[in-house]
């Protein structure tokens, strides 16, 4: 399973030229929409199913979206509900299931052969790729309804199913978090709201820290990464001073969260070297120097494991 997400500039750059790194990426997120730990709308399920469909039977469906006029009766309702957890199933009819599906599988897959064929209609016309400025708007209007990136190049229908995937998946608020089940300590629970149990899901990424409640995953609590003062680190417990506020955590993982907190802190301090969200990386993570590298890792103070507190200060 994939760990560390990476800011969204190096995430779109490695998702285009890294087919085995988005493959994964996709893979990982169909298994949470299978196990009703990624809670979806029914459209965000609909289109699941037919990204999924796509993904991995494309052999097979590709002649069928070309030429039948109607699928329902033609795709397998195994293969199309794959991804749908049973209760979501049975909440429904399986008819509008088939129905919502299929046609969101025709509507993606008429998308993806016209993208492709306006790519090799600009090459035999010599005009470069991505399109020259002047047409970067008209192609946002068409690309963006199924979730490419303005002037994508992109011509294998599967890599762009799966790319159509990962940005159905930025648009939930528990993406690209890494999940840590805590107990939170009976005097820090105010500072989570009301609503949040004891037991609880730490999520850890880029530039923030939240706090989801089971069975959902639905989000009690966020804070700013930038927020994050100091951390304390027990053999059984973690510490996070939090501004003017200190939450104590109840975990076996202290070490393995206290790095982790540390490396995206590290990582924001690399974020000038990227030039904008859809520009070139300056210069790429493998290009910088030694010192500058050296910010993504942990000190090893923080990973020795002691019977008293270890303290880093993250500022």
């Amino acid at each position: 399973r994939k760990v560390f997400l990476l800011p969204p500039a190096i995430e779109m750059k490695a998702n285009s030229t890294d087919s085995e790194r988005l493959r994964l990426a996709c893979e990982q997120f169909l298994g949470d929409v299978a196990s009703s730990t990624a809670l979806l709308s029914y459209r965000e399920y609909e289109l699941c199913c037919a990204l999924d469909y796509l993904i991995h039977h494309y052999s097979a469906a590709g002649p069928m979206l070309s030429t039948a006029s109607s699928l329902s009766s033609l795709v397998d309702d195994a293969a199309l509900f794959r991804v749908l957890p049973p209760g979501v199933l049975a909440s429904k009819d399986r008819s509008y299931w088939r129905t919502q599906a299929t046609e969101s599988l025709v509507r993606i897959f008429d998308d993806i052969m016209k993208h492709i064929a306006r790519l090799e209609a600009n090459k035999a016309q010599g005009i470069p790729s991505p399109p020259p400025e002047e047409q970067i708007n008209k192609e946002r209007s068409r690309s963006s309804q199924f979730g490419l990136a303005e002037g994508e190049t992109v011509a294998d229908p599967v890599l762009l199913a799966r790319l159509a995937l990962v940005k159905l998946m930025r648009k939930r608020p528990q993406y690209g978090y890494i999940y840590h089940w805590v107990e939170v300590d009976e005097g820090s629970l105010s500072i989570l709201g009301k609503d949040a149990p004891a037991w609880i899901w730490l999520g850890i990424r880029q530039n923030s820290l939240a706090f989801f409640k089971p069975p959902d995953k639905s989000q009690v609590a966020f804070f700013p990464l930038n927020t994050v003062r100091e951390v304390e680190i027990y053999p059984t417990s973690l510490v996070v001073s939090l501004g003017e506020a200190t939450l104590r955590l109840k975990t076996q993982r202290a070490y393995e969260i206290a790095y982790q907190i540390r490396f995206y802190i590290n990582l924001e301090r690399l974020m000038p070297h990227i030039e904008d969200l859809t520009g070139e990386l300056k210069p790429s993570l493998d290009e910088l120097n030694e010192e500058e590298t050296e910010l993504l890792d942990v000190d090893e103070v923080v990973l020795r494991k002691k019977t008293r507190a270890v303290r880093t200060s993250v500022g």
